[in-house]
């Protein structure tokens, strides 16, 4: 892909990204001109999209290997447990943050304690739900 193939309002997306300041540009060709006299090109785009993970045409970074065997370093614990609760962001987004919580794209899975994580949900306006053991395996590419 170009910048040529973009449409006037992403290559408008891909100047905030790539801060470039478009505010006197009023067509697709004076922004196009502006990329050109900066000398950004479509592959130094496509690897700061990847960097912030900010579009899902995006490179994605691999998975980490995570061992769920491991139970000392692990923030999972068993379903059966009644203290605490998984909870993850049910729209992915770059940072959201409720509380004193960061759930991000690289860790959307967080643990929290069962009484806190529920009143953290009702409040969310549906941003943050429940997650299962099984997906925090599945995002993270563990296989049993």
């Amino acid at each position: 892909m170009s910048f040529n193939t973009l449409k006037y309002f992403s290559l408008q997306k891909a100047a905030r990204i790539m801060a470039v300041d478009i505010t006197n540009c009023k067509s697709k060709e004076e922004i196009l001109n502006k990329f050109d006299s900066y000398g950004i090109t479509y592959e130094d785009y496509e690897k700061a999209l990847a960097e912030t993970g900010s579009s899902e045409d995006a490179v994605k970074k691999p998975a980490k290997p995570v061992s769920i065997l491991d139970e000392t370093k692990s923030d999972v614990v068993s379903p059966k447990s009644n203290e605490k609760m998984l909870v993850t962001m049910a729209i992915m987004r770059g940072v959201y943050k409720v509380k004193h919580y960061y759930f991000e794209l690289e860790k959307p899975f967080l643990l929290i304690d069962k009484d806190e994580a529920i009143s953290i949900i009702a409040n969310s306006r549906g941003n943050l739900r429940e997650a299962s053991p099984k997906e925090v395996a599945d995002y993270y590419g563990i296989m049993k």
